[in-house]
């Protein structure tokens, strides 16, 4: 369930920005993985309003550290799930 919406996130984003430089695996990889680090509001940010859709994926494309598992230069989704102090981070 969750794989599918990703999938379908990824697949909106790529047509409202055809021009993305981001492939559609490496875009799916980074949203799956960032999404399983710290929860997502997929539901939510499938239907988004299109500037939200594209800030959230764009900034996870550009500023999530798989390596790492956080996010850099302090961005944060604005989909982002509550995570009650589950993740260990400081972006909200």
């Amino acid at each position: 369930m969750e794989e599918t919406l990703i999938e379908e996130i990824v697949l909106r984003y790529r047509r409202l920005v055809p021009m993305t430089t981001h492939g559609e695996h490496l875009l799916f990889m980074k949203v799956k993985h960032a999404h399983m680090m710290h929860p997502l509001q997929l539901d939510a940010l499938l239907i988004a309003t299109d500037e939200d859709l594209v800030h959230d994926v764009e900034g996870i494309a550009q500023h999530f550290d798989t390596a790492a598992g956080v996010y850099r230069e302090l961005f944060w989704p604005r989909y982002a799930a509550a995570c009650g102090g589950q993740c260990n981070h400081t972006g909200h």
